[in-house]
């Protein structure tokens, strides 16, 4: 399977009419960043982001951690514990740290946390590197040093 970006990702994507449209930035050698203001079409009950939304911008801000550093990988695991509410037009920060690489891939975690510095989420994923070819390619060699 070939991965390729026409713009249209419904999270990140900025052709997409549709999409979150999320500006990640990368910090430092292991993090990436984001803010998102969930607007009244992202809620489930009454004012509440819904919790779908909140994996998404979750998910897409771990995938950046390795995407903005030419990796290309996919998740294949993904576990959520909510704390508390998003609530909507209420900016989260959501931040993801890469925490252990192997042969097969990343280990990352993130985390959105509210204006009033509120855990509102968390999520830890396996992002499962992706073998390809070409002048992109990252090869097989560990971009992060092992840790003792």
């Amino acid at each position: 399977m070939e991965l390729s970006d026409d713009g249209m990702c419904f999270a990140c994507g900025k052709k997409n009419p549709l999409g979150l449209h999320l500006k990640v930035r990368l910090e430092g050698e292991r993090d990436a960043v984001a803010e998102f203001t969930p607007a009244k079409n992202h809620q489930g009950y009454k004012d509440i982001v819904h919790g779908g939304i909140l994996v998404t911008v979750l998910d897409e801000v771990i995938a950046h951690t390795l995407y903005q550093r030419g990796i290309l990988a996919m998740t294949g695991k993904l576990e959520v514990r909510y704390h508390r509410p998003a609530l909507v037009g209420e900016t989260l920060q959501v931040r993801a740290t890469i925490e252990k690489e192997s042969s097969r891939g990343f280990d990352v975690r993130a985390q959105a946390v509210n204006r009033a510095g509120e855990k509102v989420a968390e999520a830890r994923a396996t992002m499962i590197r992706q073998r390809h070819t070409g002048p992109s390619s990252t090869g097989s060699a560990g971009l992060f040093p092992a840790k003792p």
